[in-house]
């Protein structure tokens, strides 16, 4: 249970930083079209952007990768095994409030 977790936590601080990085790649190549002497950002904003997106797509993989691996059911089984005496009965009881009838071992 614990690797699930770390693997989601370092999902999703792959998807903050490609967030953030691809944001500022977008931005950087929208400034640079302002004006010629801001050209020189289009390639860093370029690099960025697809850095980001590198970013992105490690975080969705991590988080569909162990969507993938742990599925419905997988949890851990825990067995329990006490050892009774040789004279083990089971006697049935009933409530005295709603008469609901239930067994325990004695």
């Amino acid at each position: 249970m614990g690797n699930k977790t770390l693997l989601y936590i370092g999902a999703g601080i792959l998807l903050l930083i490609g967030i953030c990085l691809f944001g500022y790649g977008i931005l950087s190549v929208i400034g640079s079209t302002a004006s010629p002497d801001k050209a020189s950002w289009l390639g860093f904003g370029i690099v960025f952007a697809l850095v980001g997106a590198v970013f992105l797509g490690a975080g969705i993989l991590l988080i569909v990768r162990n969507q993938a691996r742990g599925g419905a059911g997988s949890g851990d089984n825990v067995t329990y095994k006490i050892d009774l005496p040789s004279q083990t009965k089971i006697e049935e009881m009933k409530c005295r409030s709603c008469g609901a009838v239930s067994k325990r071992t004695m």
